[in-house]
């Protein structure tokens, strides 16, 4: 198997619409959190959870500063 390319917030926003991508990422999010306790290591599944929650804020954020 080779290593995943690891994924990145810029690439993904050139890819997708907002939409897609904030979907994207809340649907990891879901993927993740379902599977804690159930498959891999605990503490390794947080750590997916949260840098998928981070990059999530990062597309948000910008969104919602201009909303304010």
């Amino acid at each position: 198997l080779h290593d995943a390319l690891p994924i990145s917030n810029e690439l993904m926003s050139d890819l997708m619409s907002f939409e897609q991508h904030e979907g994207f990422l809340w649907g990891n999010i879901i993927k993740y959190a379902y599977r804690y306790g159930n498959k891999g290591e605990k503490a390794e599944t947080v750590k997916k959870i949260r840098k998928y929650c981070d990059m999530l804020l990062e597309v948000l954020e910008p969104k919602n500063e201009l909303e304010d």
